[in-house]
């Protein structure tokens, strides 16, 4: 798997929420991967996407405030960069926040438990994107698939081809260079649904799964690139699918890094534009101007003051050898 395709299904599965579907289910994507796999960075790319909230950390609270944005609309995915962390407290309160996402990514999520099921609320969907580990997802994925939270998911199993190159990324001092993206940022119409049959049969057999929600979503996301990137669209699935199933699949990263023109520092043009240029230069106005040459004139001596005492050669007080 390239990480450019691995790139333009994470942007194709958030901007599924344009295609009309009789569905309103959204699913959500897994990345499960060893430690420094760019998990985490293929996530944060989808900063690009003002309806995406990327996020460290979730609880009950935190949910229930994100509930009224994603029921209208203003977040369509919530994407977790380290997803094991929900787990990282009292099992009761990660299984009360698993419930809140199961529910988000399927049926619709409306009321807390502690709230009125009678009172008037709008279903909240939205897309769910994490991260974990091999360990987190062995530990967990029993209970996952006892509750059901499995079967919502479309899950990315792979490893880095060469775990070397982020070491070389480091000694070169530039970072690995992402695909451009902008082609995947598209006007807030909804696209019509363009998939063949034959197109729908292979990607069914890509999930090999009898699981409806992570189909709906593959069946999106396949869309939106056509979409954007025409017949080339199947190519970018097929090179995806081997990390659906069975030993996982390999992220190929091309050994291309930013020049060091394309990296840009964290200080701004305006802010670079005030750093000092040559020695810095001490000491007041009134000293430079006499150390150039140029006759220091004293300035006016205001009403009522006083010209103070020669200060002593040593010490503080009238007696030099005394107070030295």
């Amino acid at each position: 798997m390239k990480l450019d395709n691995l790139i333009f299904f994470l942007h194709a599965a958030h901007l599924s929420y344009l295609v009309g579907s009789k569905w309103d289910c959204r699913g959500g994507i897994m990345l499960v991967a060893h430690p420094a796999a760019l998990k985490s960075q293929s996530i944060k790319s989808l900063e690009i996407h003002e309806r995406a909230l990327i996020m460290a950390d979730a609880n009950v609270p935190s949910i229930m405030r994100l509930r009224d944005d994603v029921s209208i609309g203003r977040y369509r995915t919530l994407a977790f960069t380290e997803f094991e962390k929900l787990y990282q407290r009292n099992p009761l309160t990660a299984a009360n926040v698993e419930g809140h996402i199961r529910a988000f990514v399927d049926e619709g999520y409306r009321h807390a438990v502690w709230e009125d099921s009678r009172m008037s609320s709008r279903r909240a969907f939205c897309l769910v994107i994490g991260a974990m580990t091999p360990q987190c997802y062995n530990k967990h994925y029993s209970n996952w698939q006892d509750s059901g939270f499995a079967r919502r998911f479309i899950w990315l199993y792979y490893a880095l081809d060469d775990p070397g190159i982020l070491t070389e990324a480091i000694h070169r001092w530039q970072r690995i260079k992402f695909p451009g993206l902008t082609v995947l940022q598209m006007d807030e119409n909804e696209l019509p649904y363009t998939l063949s049959e034959k197109e729908s049969r292979e990607l069914q057999k890509m999930l090999d799964l009898d699981a409806n929600t992570p189909y709906i979503l593959l069946k999106k996301i396949a869309v939106v690139l056509k979409h954007s990137h025409g017949d080339k669209f199947m190519e970018i699935l097929r090179d995806v699918a081997p990390c659906f199933k069975g030993e996982g699949g390999t992220l190929f990263i091309d050994r291309k890094f930013e020049n060091a023109t394309e990296h840009k520092s964290h200080h701004s043009e305006k802010a670079r534009s005030r750093l000092p240029r040559g020695p810095v230069r001490r000491g007041t106005a009134a000293a430079r101007r006499k150390a150039a040459g140029k006759k220091v004139q004293p300035g006016p001596r205001l009403e009522g003051e006083r010209e103070l005492p020669a200060m002593p050669q040593a010490g503080l007080g009238n007696n030099p050898a005394k107070d030295s």
